[in-house]
């Protein structure tokens, strides 16, 4: 609630001002302006004032305040987290709307449920909305719902690891925020080029972002935007390691939104929390946390939150020996990763985006043509259009220079692509060439020595023993290396990755590991169609990185390595139950070398990697790898 006689005095006047109106359509009008006027500040105050909207809305019998009323309760049960109910008030507005032609009611009605349908992860959908929007808001040249428009697009892209995209598209709404000025809008926009920047790993440029937010947003009263914001804080902090900084922003974060009875930001936070906990090792701190988000993601329908939820409730379960729950909780946060991370979706919003694209070109070459005849009819009459075409080609020259400039950085990204795939393909044809000349020449050289001593032996005297002793020793030693040479030809070569692939390669690789005191688990789960032989070969080199790490570094007496294929994604997990290592540590100097060569192919193969380790609590290696129609090789 607003604090003590600000509240009375808003309160007060908004009821003498509906004593004094004189119809229901006046009444829900008032109604509608108190609700914007506090919905940032007081959402739960501003639920109560639009249900009441609606009422006198509809006691009018007028379309126009009915959707507008429904769109305005919409907005609060979006800040509130009610994401069913807000849906249901939104495309009931939308409806309306269409059926009255209000163009402009129409254009925030869809702008209203692409947010909402990004905040679900349906982002396709989304898109899809939001570029509607866009074109309804550029049409009529309404700059604030540009920006906000803008902003909105510019988050999708960010949820699909487009970060450049998105500092793109949020850069054209700060432009517009910054010239009218809008403080809402300004602290928005930031809050979104902070989560590119972040997703970029440049913190420091997302960390000037968010202390703006923070500041902004308490000057206004915006305790969303601030909860936002200091979330984001704690997540940089977490990321470069420093995880007791990070539970105070987290906590601060949760507390504002139990305040401001945001049910969405209350379970983001909360998973934000136990996430920390659990990575730590302190599995009870973090299960009730993890438990509250998980329902509230249930709830309201939020497919990204629920996916990292499951994840971390899957490790709290595992590693307090409910092997039942951790099952059932990692078995759900694949189904919801395929459901909201599944290539179709990302194939269907770059098609959107490049109609858009498309569009919008067409639609500035038709304004050129359009200016171009102007400009000739204004010719003919003053000669002063002579400095508007100078300063016009100047414009265009600049766009044809930014171009060019956008031409060059994606010609540089796929040059950088065919290096980075022959550096790999000449390291594997040098790996191959060493491995032919160690079985062939070495391996050779070294037979044809036994071959020799073993003639040698057949000719000297039996009563010699000594001389055969010393002989026997010798050929001992030779089929040692004769062992050795063969072994390490066929880790540089594997014969069986080229023939079999794969599968049968990683099988014959741990059925040759020889390691006292230690076993390891394989399971491997739908791997039945070949990949591209590059592919295989860099995968299989990272797993030979994983396991010699493992084997060498970790202590471990028992490694579970999984193998697991999903219709748009392969995930290799390899964990152990060694003494395991600070990874901030490991990475940061010259002693993680492998680790980096594990990342750096992965890079290569647009992959991901998460090393899950602490000093005393094991390793778990993740590697996740999208899978396409360059990747598989059937």
């Amino acid at each position: 609630m607003l604090a003590g006689a600000q509240a009375a005095e808003r309160l007060e006047k908004l009821h003498a001002a509906m004593q004094q109106a004189t119809s229901d359509t006046a009444r829900a009008h008032l109604l509608s302006d108190a609700v914007w006027d506090i919905q940032v500040r007081e959402p739960a105050l501003a639920d109560s004032i639009a249900g009441l909207g609606i009422t006198y809305a509809e006691h009018s019998g007028d379309d126009k305040y009915i959707a507008t009323a429904y769109s305005d309760a919409g907005v609060v049960k979006y800040r509130l987290g009610d994401f069913a109910v807000c849906e249901k008030y939104y495309l009931h507005a939308l409806d309306l709307r269409r059926k009255l032609n209000d163009e402009k009611g129409i254009g925030a009605n869809l702008g209203n449920l692409g947010a909402l349908y990004q905040k679900k992860g349906d982002l396709d959908k989304a898109l899809q909305y939001q570029l509607e929007c866009l074109r309804i808001q550029e049409k009529n040249n309404n700059q604030v719902n540009i920006a906000l428009t803008y902003n909105n697009i510019a988050v999708i892209h960010s949820n699909q690891k487009n970060y450049r995209k998105a500092i793109d598209y949020a850069q054209k709404a700060l432009t517009i925020n910054y010239r009218l000025p809008n403080a809402h809008g300004l602290v928005t926009n930031y809050n979104t080029l902070s989560g590119a920047y972040m997703g970029l790993r440049d913190y420091d440029s997302a960390r000037l972002l968010l202390d703006s937010v923070v500041s902004i947003a308490g000057q206004i009263g915006d305790k969303f935007s601030r909860a936002s914001a200091l979330s984001n804080i704690g997540s940089i902090y977490e990321r470069r390691g420093d995880s007791a900084r990070s539970l105070v922003y987290f906590e601060e974060a949760l507390a504002l939104a139990n305040e401001i009875h945001s049910k969405a930001a209350v379970g983001m936070y909360s998973q934000n929390i136990g996430n920390i906990y659990e990575t730590h090792g302190q599995y009870d701190k973090a299960e009730p946390y993890l438990l509250t988000a998980y329902q509230t993601a249930k709830d309201l329908d939020q497919k990204p939150v629920l996916y990292l939820t499951c994840l971390s409730l899957y490790q709290v379960y595992k590693h307090k020996g409910d092997l039942a729950k951790a099952a059932m909780y990692v078995e759900e946060s694949i189904a919801v990763k395929d459901s909201v991370f599944n290539a179709e979706s990302s194939r269907q919003i770059a098609e959107m985006q490049t109609k858009y694209d498309t569009e919008k070109k067409e639609q500035q070459l038709r304004i050129q043509s359009l200016e171009l005849n102007r400009r000739n009819i204004i010719l003919a009459v003053l000669s002063i259009v002579f400095a508007l075409s100078g300063i016009i080609g100047w414009l265009g020259y600049n766009r044809y220079k930014m171009r060019q400039k956008a031409l060059l950085q994606e010609e540089i990204l796929h040059q950088q692509q065919i290096r980075a795939r022959a550096v790999l393909d000449a390291e594997e044809a040098e790996r191959q060439r060493i491995g032919r000349d160690l079985h062939d020449g070495v391996g050779q050289l070294l037979s044809a020595t036994k071959l020799n001593l073993s003639g040698l032996q057949a000719t000297m005297p039996a009563s010699d023993t000594r001389s055969q002793d010393v002989l026997h020793s010798a050929m001992a030693l030779l089929d040692d290396s004769v062992r050795e040479v063969r072994s390490i030809s066929h880790s540089m070569m594997p014969n069986v990755l080229i023939k079999s692939g794969l599968v049968s390669a990683v099988r014959d690789f741990v059925n040759k590991m020889h390691a006292p005191n230690l076993k390891i688990d394989l399971d491997i789960t739908g791997m039945n169609i070949r990949l591209d032989s590059t592919v295989e070969a860099v995968l299989y080199r990272i797993f030979q990185e994983v396991i010699t790490n493992t084997i060498r570094h970790s202590g471990a007496n028992h490694v579970t390595i999984q193998l697991l294929r999903h219709e748009s994604e392969l995930v290799m997990m390899v964990e152990d139950n060694g003494k395991g290592f600070d990874v901030t540590k490991i990475m940061s100097d010259e002693s993680g070398i492998g680790l980096k060569n594990i990342s750096s192919r992965v890079d290569y193969l647009h992959g991901t990697v998460n090393f899950d380790s602490a000093p005393g609590r094991g390793t778990t290696v993740t590697v996740e790898i999208p899978l396409n129609d360059e990747t598989d090789h059937s």
